[in-house]
């Protein structure tokens, strides 16, 4: 019974992140606008927020944005159009330690960062609730069994995750602001098919 088990994975119904680079000229839109912007704490979220339908004012970065997300969502999702409902920036003071959520009413979201200076990543939460969890997975950690995701960003990276994915935002371990930009998406027009037809 010694003799090695020859076991093909198959990862069935996983949570995938999409990650890209843009290019300078949208970080230094954001790095330019950043100081211009009103926050505010909103419920219980020890973090700060711009209005939710920031990028509303700012229609070709907006653009710039919807068909980058659209270019990925009609690869890896069938999406014919999408449209970005809200958006808004967030602002991470030194020694934050934002709560998990996820986000309603949505299809996919998305985080950009546009700072080159250090800051706190995002982590994610594995959705499937499992009856036992084992403290020490080992080095050869498989994607199906992991119960938390770090992401380390970059400078430029945009990252698009299926909104059902509970999320937070790292302690900001830094004597300096995080910032990063946040929308949610959803289809656009006429989706589905018979008596499953519906119009966003």
């Amino acid at each position: 019974m010694n003799d090695p088990l020859n076991v093909t994975p198959l990862p069935i119904f996983p949570s995938t992140l999409y990650c890209m680079e843009l290019h300078n000229d949208v970080s230094e839109f954001f790095n330019n606008i950043t100081d211009s912007i009103d926050f505010k704490t909103i419920g219980d979220n020890p973090h700060w927020v711009s209005k939710y339908n920031l990028l509303d004012d700012y229609s070709e970065i907006k653009k710039q944005f919807t068909d980058v997300s659209s270019r990925v969502l009609s690869e890896v999702a069938g999406a014919e159009k999408i449209k970005i409902t809200t958006s808004w920036l967030t602002a991470i003071e030194p020694n934050t330690n934002p709560i998990m959520h996820r986000h309603s009413n949505s299809w996919f979201s998305s985080v950009y960062y546009f700072q080159d200076s250090p800051y706190s990543g995002l982590e994610f939460k594995n959705p499937i609730e499992r009856d036992i969890d084992l403290v020490n997975y080992g080095t050869q950690t498989t994607p199906g069994s992991l119960m938390h995701f770090q992401l380390q960003p970059k400078k430029n990276m945009l990252v698009i995750f299926p909104s059902y994915l509970h999320h937070k935002i790292m302690k900001n371990t830094f004597n300096e602001v995080r910032h990063s930009l946040a929308f949610n998406i959803m289809p656009d027009g006429i989706t589905g098919a018979t008596d499953s037809t519906f119009v966003y």
